[in-house]
């Protein structure tokens, strides 16, 4: 990335002898770099910037010895030999970074700053998940991957589009401020700041905070009924730089490892893939602060469910041909123990609804009886799932149909109760007699149903009639043409029939 190349053109010999011997000189004779003392945290580092010699501020940075190991060693040495003092911030973007670090930018003619010198040591890339956001530092580099040596860059805004390019091995903690007042200073057409802006580095101190494992949030330990991608969440750590999480089949992880991933600080859940069905998988995660990586959580446990069986028919929406007791059928689940159907009046299925739910059936598909009483006209929804010895599994998403004529069954039921049909069927302009026979006294009304369920006439509404036989006249004159349902309420029971109107 031509933000970065610290290096693009051939220098004499002699440049490069003298830079050997300047770098042996500040390394004390030596090209290998050493850390000033073990590191117990995250060393910070005071970076005193100054124009013209006058202080702007101090920006403070800390570095991650457990995301970039060399990296830190590596800067931490440099420190030591206070190789950054007088050198510049050479680069500056606003909206993006500022960059430093080059050791030609102590002395060297402006035209040299940025191209570093060919006979710095570098330092191995060591890529990680951690995201390129505001007040990330990260190591400059040329073409070559592992081309990365003194200069560094500081983010003024996510640079996402760096991540997994570029070794991350530290933060601002305070002085964003004064990056902020760099990055706005007045620049040539090389982003070279028109005053050159110098560093001067010195080791503080070093944060010890230790990492902590997050707290998980879904699925909740023990869960069952999976969806089949299930999306692992927790509860974001506010010094966490990376997190790992890792899936299995084996409570111990030592085998069965679906999953073992590293994610950035912006991360708090991950979608796994599909998962086989009916199926225990254990879940943990971790945190690691730059400093330190914390245990593993406790696992959890979650359990998938089964896919819902895919339903056939009736058909989606269906409102022709389709009696009051339709066959409903959908596709046989492998594995399967048994299913369940239910119908509603309702496509939220509320207990108040439902007017079927029949569970334990041995094969997928269920006849309607009668006596669940489905109403020409009125929409059904509907819904099947299959069951995997004790896993239920998830709901088909329902289905609905208009029920458009009462079956033969119902008819039989109507005859059987005393309530002839009527004739004629269809009926015209005349009217028809309606013929019930009550077996005992007592109350009895008869509705007229429209297709979308609701009483447009009432023939019969008696309190009381005797036992025997009762006429009633169906009058057609205020009905419009179309299917009605006649519903007879006698001696404690209801039998219907359907009726066309001319």
């Amino acid at each position: 990335m031509t933000y970065f190349l610290r290096w693009s053109h051939q220098r004499a010999a002699g440049s490069r002898i003298l830079f050997a011997l300047s770098i042996a000189m500040l390394l004390g004779g030596a090209v290998e770099v050493r850390a000033q003392a073990p590191f117990t945290g995250k060393p910070r580092y005071a970076i005193e910037a100054r124009r013209a010699g006058a202080v702007l501020g101090t920006i403070t940075v800390e570095l991650f010895p457990a995301i970039a190991p060399r990296a830190v060693n590596y800067w931490d040495s440099l420190v030591a030999v206070r190789f950054f003092d007088s050198t510049a911030f050479h680069r500056v973007i606003p909206g993006f970074v500022i960059q430093g670090g080059d050791p030609n930018s102590r002395h060297g003619p402006r035209s040299t700053w940025g191209y570093g010198q060919p006979d710095q040591p570098n330092v191995p890339a060591e890529f990680s998940a951690v995201s390129h956001e505001r007040g990330i530092l990260s190591a400059a580099r040329a073409d070559d991957i592992n081309s990365a040596n003194s200069q560094f860059f500081i983010c003024v805004a996510p640079a996402r589009s760096l991540n997994g390019l570029y070794t991350v091995y530290g933060r601002v903690r305070s002085g964003m401020e004064i990056v902020d007042q760099i990055v706005r200073a007045p620049r040539d057409a090389s982003d070279n700041p028109l005053q050159k802006i110098e560093m001067f580095v010195t080791r503080i101190r070093s944060n010890d905070t230790l990492a902590v494992a997050p707290v998980r949030l879904a699925p909740i330990d023990r869960a069952g009924g999976q969806q089949e991608q299930p999306v692992l969440r927790w509860r974001p750590r506010p010094d966490a730089m990376l997190y790992g999480v890792q899936v299995s089949t084996d409570s111990s992880f030592a085998s069965g490892l679906l999953r073992d991933v590293t994610l950035s600080q912006r991360d708090s859940s991950i979608v796994l893939p599909v998962l086989p069905a009916a199926t225990t998988y254990y879940w943990r995660v971790r945190a690691n602060n730059g400093g330190s990586v914390s245990a593993w959580a406790a696992p959890w446990r979650f359990r998938t469910g089964v896919a819902a069986p895919a339903l056939l028919a009736p058909a989606n929406n269906a409102s022709s041909g389709i009696p009051t007791t339709p066959l409903l059928e959908w596709v046989a689940v492998p594995g399967a123990t048994s299913y369940q159907v239910q119908a509603s009046r309702g496509s939220r299925f509320l207990a108040n609804q439902i007017v079927l739910d029949q569970a334990n059936l041995p094969v997928p598909r269920w006849q309607v009886g009668a006596a669940t009483n489905l109403t020409v006209g009125q929409r059904t929804y509907w819904r099947a799932r299959a069951v995997l010895g004790t896993d239920p599994s998830f709901w088909a998403a329902p289905w609905s149909f208009l029920p458009s004529f009462v079956t033969a069954v119902a008819a039989e039921r109507a005859a059987a109760l005393g309530f002839a049909p009527v004739v004629p069927n269809p009926v015209g302009e005349a009217g028809a007699t309606l013929t019930f026979t009550l077996a005992a006294p007592g109350p009895a009304t008869l509705t007229v149903l429209d297709v979308l369920g609701r009483a447009v006439a009432r023939p019969v509404a008696a309190p009381w009639l005797p036992a025997g036989e009762h006429r009633a006249t169906l009058a057609t004159k205020t009905l419009s043409p179309g299917t009605y349902l006649l519903q007879l309420n006698a001696n404690g029971q209801q039998c219907r029939q359907r009726v066309v109107v001319e």
